[in-house]
């Protein structure tokens, strides 16, 4: 495949700021207006970046299930709405997928050391698992990925790791690195997304894609270096991505999207209906 031009433009919002260098902190939220041209594909999506930061508290909600005294009063909850009252000062996101209906999750849903689905290791054509990546939860409340490879062989391992789990995917940056092929942007549509991200530092942050966005698109954002620059020029191809600027983040996973792209923030929707039926929530107290 010859090399791909991608141009992105990308405007910043902030509150009371000009020219201000994109180095994310423990902060507001800020939003992203990306233009995306590339041979044969263009449109405009935008981007809510909540940095989280260092000191938070973690919550994996499963949803809809019954684990009777163990874990109820913090780890499960009726509704995926529920969970939003239940948190007022919290944001709260929907977690993994699911498969034929919302109360079966797809892959592995730990809540307070009670499996209530278990792995997935169905694989691709590549090789490589479509559920790659476990969100954990440990016992101090903070989050962290763990490639689904690392417990593949021991999967009962990940209960002395972590108090909670979600099992999803793809990992879209790894190491600074974007993980998915440019390919991607040609051979299926945009979806709205809820990811989840980390700097070198460990420090998380939420990105939600409000408007469709590809996997590709959506992780040259997250991974490329800050430059202040309200345009940044991408150019990638099957081998190598170059990009001139971003969130500069470390890792980055995908959560469920599209219609089930779900975010609220101390009770207020930035993204989705509260109503939606989803099998689990992750909820961030910071």
């Amino acid at each position: 495949m010859k090399p791909v031009l991608l141009i992105l433009w990308i405007s910043v919002a902030f509150a009371n700021v000009t020219q201000a260098k994109v180095a994310l902190t423990n902060s507001a939220p800020r939003t992203y207006t990306i233009r995306v041209s590339a041979p044969g594909v263009q449109y405009i999506t935008r981007a809510w970046v909540y940095p989280v930061g260092q000191v938070y508290k973690a919550s994996i909600y499963a949803i809809g299930v019954s684990l009777g005294s163990k874990g109820r009063s913090v780890a499960t909850a009726p509704t995926f709405s529920d969970v939003v009252s239940r948190e007022p000062k919290s944001l709260v996101i929907n977690g993994g997928f699911y498969e034929n209906d919302p109360s079966t999750p797809a892959g592995l849903l730990l809540v307070a050391g009670y499996i209530v689905h278990s792995y997935s290791l169905e694989k691709s054509a590549d090789g490589t698992f479509k559920l790659s990546q476990i969100i954990c939860q440990n016992g101090a409340q903070r989050l962290s990925i763990i490639p689904t490879q690392e417990i593949a062989n021991n999967p009962a391992s990940i209960l002395s790791r972590c108090q909670s789990a979600v099992q999803t995917g793809p990992g879209i940056v790894a190491a600074g690195k974007n993980g998915i092929r440019p390919t991607e942007l040609f051979s299926r549509a945009g979806a709205a997304r809820t990811i989840l991200a980390f700097d070198r530092a460990g420090g998380a942050y939420v990105v939600v894609f409000t408007l469709p966005v590809h996997l590709y698109v959506a992780a040259e954002f997250i991974r490329g270096a800050p430059n202040g620059s309200s345009q940044v020029t991408v150019v990638g191809n099957s081998t190598a991505v170059t990009a001139s600027g971003g969130l500069g983040l470390d890792a980055a996973v995908n959560l469920d999207g599209d219609v089930d792209s779900t975010c609220y923030l101390a009770g207020q929707r930035v993204a989705g209906d509260r109503r939606q039926l989803l099998p689990s929530a992750i909820a961030i107290a910071r």
